[in-house]
């Protein structure tokens, strides 16, 4: 009985011994995400500060709200099916020169807005389900659907302005310079790659890629 009540006591030490470190281990899950949630902030904040300096003036929030009221087209838009959102993803790689790795522009618009479930304006003022500055927009933005106007928030004209801007920035022979100039960050860069090389493995796409 002694020996019994001993190994029982045991049991239950290295239960709550197990219990505290997995306490301890979800507390240090919870701050590292934590940690890389402020890291991704910061290099946001760095990465618009520095827009603004080569962009030849004070450039921030308040301004690209001006510019968004006054200067570009930003109307809501008709809702638009996921289905359409992938054609348009992949016309519009085509007219610009990358049509077989269309996966890459659909990564934008997944991690951008989510193929437009998330198009509101973001902290720093993006806009529209390819979330582009007002300011980029300004000189950037594109009439896909010959309707007259280039308008930020309809996927029709914003889908192929984001293709436009990737091959401007050195798609489809260097993908990461292409990225990294449609937003300036390293994370954000592996980020779409890394969603990209998803969807390619998903269709079984072996005459592009692999991403990463």
């Amino acid at each position: 009985m002694r020996e019994q009540r001993v190994t029982t006591t045991a049991l239950r030490q290295r239960e709550q011994d197990l219990d505290e470190s997995i306490d301890r281990l979800s507390t240090n899950n919870a701050r590292t995400e934590a940690r890389l949630h402020k890291l991704e902030a910061a290099e946001k904040a760095r990465i618009q500060k520095s827009a603004a300096a080569t962009g030849g003036g004070e450039v921030g929030s308040g301004y690209e709200r001006e510019v968004a009221r006054d200067e570009i087209v930003a109307r809501d838009a008709d809702p638009t099916s996921k289905e359409r959102y992938m054609e348009l993803y992949k016309t519009s790689a085509e007219t610009y020169g990358f049509g077989p790795d269309w996966y890459i522009l659909a990564a934008v618009g997944k991690v951008e807005s989510n193929h437009g479930q998330n198009p509101g304006t973001s902290y720093a003022g993006a806009m529209g389900p390819m979330q582009f500055m007002p300011s980029t927009w300004e000189t950037s933005g594109v009439d896909g659907n010959g309707d007259g106007v280039a308008n930020v928030m309809d996927p029709e004209d914003a889908i192929p302005a984001a293709a436009r801007y990737l091959q401007a920035g050195g798609a489809p022979q260097d993908w990461y310079r292409a990225l990294y100039s449609y937003n300036h960050a390293d994370w954000y860069v592996k980020k779409v790659l890394a969603v990209a090389e998803a969807y390619r493995r998903l269709a079984k796409d072996e005459s592009v890629g692999p991403y990463i």
